[in-house]
């Protein structure tokens, strides 16, 4: 009777305490949801939740799937693989675009002959008889392509040595755009980390507001990033857009209540002039979400969505008249320009050479950076990619290059990142063909590189 009375009371307890952490599974999956339906500014937050409702309980193939499609929209983008493959093993009608999100993984992972074969697993479950599908079609054809061209790409790697400019410049916090004087002793870039300006949160996208932080290179290394403050860095956000060559002027994106405009501030002395609007035919109604100077200052290059462009994000220029103003804005045209997005152009000493972003040219997936000249008539030359492992098949942005070309800088999320988005220095080998050198691979075998 007793050992009866004793199981008894060990399966209630048991009982109790499975109530208890169903409802605490449940509590979590419903606050996940919250911020999960909110967008994608909020799968972070989302994610957290979700996270925990797993460990209460992993039986379940659509909270993987959920902390999955968090993964992709966070910078914790390589973990989502393994939850989308255990949710497909749990179940494989988990989402009718499981195979989509597979794709996607394998793709950021590099493995494009798997990302290839989901994206034809979900291709072969839709129909152009259906509007609704024409669309994923389309985008599907645009990825598979994407697949090959990575698959090319990585056949025949660029020679550059490729590193994390470590936690003098990086945190763990989303850290980018960079941007540098043509003698490489100042760089400049965005973060979001916790020391911006008033040290706020954005309540549309879960973390801090934009400020810019300076760095300056010392004998070769690079001094703790300072926010460089007012009147440059403000209580919004607050965005490196370029530097000019001789490090006097400097180009800024501000929100502007969600209009996006380009600023201009000049250095005098040691301080910096309060930032002012461009031009309207700059700064117009649409978004300006990016620019720079030539090198001698006399022309601009931007970006905008402004309507009468090839669609998505057109690279715009802007010449100087004689006297100081900036005159009509052109479109760079269709060898530039596509009806996907272009971004970040950079303009170097030749006058003629351009680099630039684009989702729409042949690119490994996302914003791949590419190549361009001019001729003397101001035809540009068909793109040419950067190639791997410059260029990855997450979006590779706001690439700046040092004047002999020798350094470039840009902003990736890499799995051995300080934290999120981080900042990289790639450092331009002379035999292109040979095979990549990693910065390890350097330093095991002794090799001294140039400063």
């Amino acid at each position: 009777m007793r050992h009866f009375l004793f199981l008894a009371s060990i399966l209630m307890l048991m009982s109790g305490s499975l109530r208890a952490q169903s409802k605490f599974f449940r509590e979590n999956v419903r606050n996940g949801d919250e911020f999960f339906e909110q967008g994608p500014n909020f799968h972070r937050r989302a994610m957290a939740y979700f996270l925990r409702a797993d460990t209460l309980d992993p039986s379940h193939a659509d909270v993987k799937l959920k902390i999955g499609i968090c993964c992709l929209n966070s910078y914790n983008k390589y973990m989502a693989k393994d939850y989308f493959k255990k949710a497909y093993e749990m179940n494989p009608d988990v989402a009718p675009d499981i195979n989509y999100f597979l794709g996607i993984c394998y793709q950021l992972d590099l493995q494009f002959d798997s990302a290839k074969a989901e994206y034809e697993k979900y291709r072969a479950k839709l129909s152009y008889t259906k509007k609704e599908d024409r669309p994923k079609i389309e985008e599907l054809e645009k990825k598979i392509k994407e697949t090959e061209t990575g698959k090319k790409l990585m056949q025949s790697p660029v020679r550059v040595i490729i590193e994390n400019m470590g936690p003098s410049v990086n945190s763990p916090y989303p850290d980018y755009s960079p941007v540098n004087t043509a003698d490489e002793d100042v760089l400049m870039f965005t973060s979001r980390r916790n020391t911006t300006t008033g040290e706020r949160l954005d309540p549309n996208y879960d973390e801090y507001f934009e400020d810019i932080y300076q760095s300056f290179q010392f004998n070769g290394k690079w001094g703790q990033a300072r926010n460089i403050g007012s009147p440059i860095n403000s209580f919004g956000h607050d965005a490196t857009a370029n530097l000019s060559a001789d490090g006097q002027k400097l180009l800024i994106y501000l929100d502007d209540k969600g209009a996006g405009n380009i600023y201009e501030s000049t250095l005098q002395g040691s301080k910096w002039t309060v930032p002012l609007k461009m031009p309207d035919q700059i700064s117009s109604p649409a978004h300006e979400s990016s620019a720079c100077y030539s090198y001698d200052g006399k022309t601009l290059y931007f970006v905008s969505d402004r309507s009468g462009g090839y669609g998505g994000s057109d690279i715009y220029m802007c010449k100087m008249k004689p006297d100081g103003t900036w005159g009509d804005v052109s479109n760079l045209g269709a060898t530039i320009n596509t009806p996907f997005d272009e971004e970040s152009p950079f303009s170097m000493p030749d006058g003629k050479t351009l680099y630039f972003s684009s989702k729409g040219h042949e690119t490994m997936g996302g914003f791949d950076i590419f190549k361009t000249e001019s001729d003397a008539a101001g035809n540009w030359s068909q793109p040419a990619n950067l190639g791997y492992p410059v260029n990855s098949a997450d979006d590779d942005v706001s690439f700046v290059i040092s004047a002999n070309g020798r350094h470039g800088y840009y902003a990736a999320v890499k799995k051995e990142g300080q934290g999120n988005r981080d900042i990289y220095r790639l450092t331009f080998q002379s035999r292109e063909k040979n095979p990549v050198v990693s910065s390890e691979e350097q330093l095991l075998a002794g090799i001294n590189e140039p400063r």
